[in-house]
């Protein structure tokens, strides 16, 4: 039976959360044994993707901005020739070889409260391409894109129904646009509801896994390397 989890993470104080999906009946590997996991990470890691949302900006706008704007802060689009800026920072996991990525609804919005008409993906080779938002659900914080590109890696699932606390986890993603980082932890909780962040859906895993604004819409996986969750939502507000 497929199912859908959402995660939440406390850093230390608060953090993760996500989507699962059920597609590998096998235990879940809790034990660390004292083992590196950087050959596990090294296979899944060119499946996270880095995603930027963009506006077209007019002209005057850009002239008015002149000396204040990065070059990295805007793009001139190939097909079209305009001039966009990069309003938004995420995560992606590519889940099928043709090019579909999964990651969250927020990541993909825009300030006005729309989809981005314009999302870029990045890849771990740095090639970057421009995405199609296919669909995208407000109740779980789900959206898939798709990019013009095949025979790309593409992640595994493990059943989140397996997990229990303590499991060893991590978690992938691009914090504060710096580049693909990775942090660990354990499973803090299970099954957390009235977190109030305002999705309809409320089953979350409760990681202490550090991460940071750009990591929504990572991977949080076990240490098979295998998906268990998205790195959704962190709440920092807490008080000792």
């Amino acid at each position: 039976m497929s199912r859908l989890l959402i995660a939440l993470a406390l850093l230390p104080v608060v953090v993760c959360a996500a989507v699962s999906f059920e597609s590998d009946a096998r235990a879940l590997n809790r034990s660390v044994n004292g083992a590196s996991s950087a050959d596990m990470l090294a296979k899944i890691m060119p499946s996270v993707v880095s995603i930027r949302t963009a506006a077209t900006i007019p002209p005057e706008y850009i002239r008015r901005l002149r000396g204040r704007l990065d070059r990295s802060d805007i793009k001139v689009d190939s097909q079209t020739g305009e001039v966009q800026m990069f309003i938004g920072l995420g995560s992606g996991t590519i889940i099928h070889s043709d090019g579909y990525v999964i990651t969250n609804r927020h990541v993909v919005m825009m300030p006005n409260n729309t989809l981005a008409k314009t999302a870029y993906v990045m890849l771990s080779d740095r090639r970057e391409f421009k995405a199609t938002v296919l669909g995208s659900d407000d109740s779980t914080d789900i959206a898939i894109l798709k990019i013009p590109e095949r025979n790309l890696p593409c992640a595994r699932f493990a059943d989140s129904d397996q997990l229990r606390v303590g499991d060893t986890v991590f978690a992938i993603g691009n914090p504060l646009g710096v580049g693909m980082t990775v942090t660990s932890g354990i499973v803090s909780a299970l099954g957390r509801s009235d977190t109030g962040v305002g999705l309809l859906y409320q089953d979350f895993i409760q990681t202490d896994a550090p991460i940071n604004a750009g990591n929504s819409g990572g991977p949080l996986i076990d240490f098979e390397g295998r998906i268990i969750g998205m790195n959704t939502m962190i709440r920092t507000a807490g008080q000792g």
